[in-house]
């Protein structure tokens, strides 16, 4: 680990310390950007209160977020050093954290 370095974040959502800043980061098509978005849902509704989401994406798929009240800051990939150490955590959210949507409700009854 190096200091100041955010962690990767694999745990439960609920296992992350209060008043975190988790970065999440995300390429892909915009399908792939609106199915994310009830996962980020449930995942805000699922960490401790005062924690944030942020999101690091393709600067085109930015109106997609934008508003998003479950983001607290938004940012273009590549994404800046300097904005990426300011968080505490990361997740990458490729096809290795696809399991995520097993556990989370995609549509609405």
């Amino acid at each position: 680990r190096i200091p100041g370095f955010p962690q990767p974040f694999n745990n439960p959502p609920s296992k992350l310390p209060a008043n975190s800043k988790l970065i999440i980061l995300r390429s892909g098509g915009i399908g792939d950007h609106i199915m994310m978005t009830p996962a980020i849902r449930s995942l805000k509704r699922t960490i401790p209160i005062g924690s944030e989401i942020w999101l690091a994406t393709e600067k085109a798929n930015h109106c997609l977020f934008e508003g998003n009240p479950d983001i607290t800051r938004l940012f273009s990939l590549p994404v800046r050093m300097s904005h990426f150490m300011g968080a505490d955590y990361y997740l990458e959210f490729s096809n290795e954290f696809i399991s995520l949507y097993s556990s989370v409700r995609l549509t609405i009854e």
